[in-house]
């Protein structure tokens, strides 16, 4: 549960760092690269919610059966 909960916090680290180093780029004209950053970023949290919520469901299910 403590590795959980520090997983998490560090993936929101990284995630927030890509957002602003993308945006950062975006700033100094560098637009593919800062979207690409960000695109990429939002992505992979969109994925670790969505297969967080999978297995949560699956769990569910599992502990119903």
């Amino acid at each position: 549960m403590k590795f959980n909960k520090m997983g998490m916090w560090f993936g929101f680290i990284i995630a927030i760092l890509s957002i602003c180093i993308g945006a950062f780029l975006i700033y100094n004209d560098k637009n593919v690269a800062g979207i690409a950053a960000i695109f990429t970023s939002l992505v992979g949290v969109l994925a670790v919610f969505i297969l967080n919520q999978k297995n949560e469901k699956k769990d569910e299910d599992n502990k119903n059966n």
